[in-house]
């Protein structure tokens, strides 16, 4: 299933979704994705954005405890490293640029092999997260006659609360600068190119060398459709459907739909 991304379009007048095309980028989009959410709900110092920020930091601390994760963004931080580096025998390549961004990859490469292994563990091994943690997965299991540390932690002045959420959130912020280079190279690789979709089914078979790890659909904002993406690194099919609301179910379109692709690799 697609995944809506959180940045906006180029214009602002379409929505983008995003597909992975593999594990990686799928892992990478939602680490994105909560930490995105996690920093929007820090910037709010109310009680009840507090409560939904630790319940964020929670659920990124569950993402990052594969080891898979830091490994994986120095790889890829790597392998984009050699790929701008091959293009310095290019004669229309811009040197101060190329030069800028092999730098601010090194730069991140840097901040991320000075974590953990496991990032996220010091977050865990914290004795009050730990408490919110083992009551959050039951059903109202974080009110207060459950949780009294919690909820004291929440009546306590709004900076207080603010520097511990941006203590805990700090052991993330080199996953999120490196996944935010990272991504933004792979999504600026490509320029969206104007389809159609006959009776609202697209398929695309990706090239065997050097396939897209990620495509982006982009559909005028008010058009009210989406893609519901399927299949595997041999082929992909694109189904559009119209949303009709919270109370109606979405129909599947029989008709030509025109949309925008960009086939992201780099």
């Amino acid at each position: 299933m697609t995944t809506p991304t959180a940045k906006p379009a180029r214009d602002q007048t379409h929505t983008v979704f995003e597909h992975p095309m593999s594990e990686r980028m799928r892992s990478f989009l939602r680490m994105e994705s909560v930490l995105r959410s996690t920093e929007g709900l820090i910037e709010d110092s109310r009680p009840d954005r507090a409560r939904a920020a630790l319940i964020s930091l929670l659920e990124l601390a569950a993402l990052s405890e594969r080891g898979e994760l830091k490994r994986d963004i120095l790889s890829e931080l790597e392998r984009q490293k050699i790929l701008l580096a091959s293009l310095r025998q290019q004669t229309d390549i811009d040197d101060r640029k190329l030069s800028d961004a092999l730098t601010a990859l090194e730069r991140e490469q840097h901040h991320v092999e000075s974590q953990p292994d496991r990032i996220g563990q010091r977050l865990k091994a914290n004795d009050f997260l730990a408490s919110v943690r083992s009551r959050n997965s039951i059903p109202g299991g974080t009110c207060s006659f459950d949780l009294p540390g919690l909820h004291c932690w929440l009546s306590r002045p709004d900076g207080e609360r603010l520097r511990d959420l941006q203590h805990w959130f700090g052991e993330f912020s080199a996953v999120s600068a490196a996944l935010d280079l990272l991504l933004k190279h792979i999504r600026d690789a490509a320029e969206p190119e104007p389809l159609v979709a006959e009776g609202g089914i697209y398929e695309y078979q990706p090239p065997n060398e050097n396939p897209p790890v990620l495509l982006r659909i982009l559909l005028p904002t008010n058009s009210r459709l989406y893609p519901m993406v399927s299949g595997s690194k041999h082929r992909v099919t694109i189904q559009f459907q119209h949303w009709n609301g919270v109370s109606e179910r979405d129909e599947i379109q029989r008709r030509d739909i025109k949309f925008q692709l960009a086939r992201c690799r780099l």
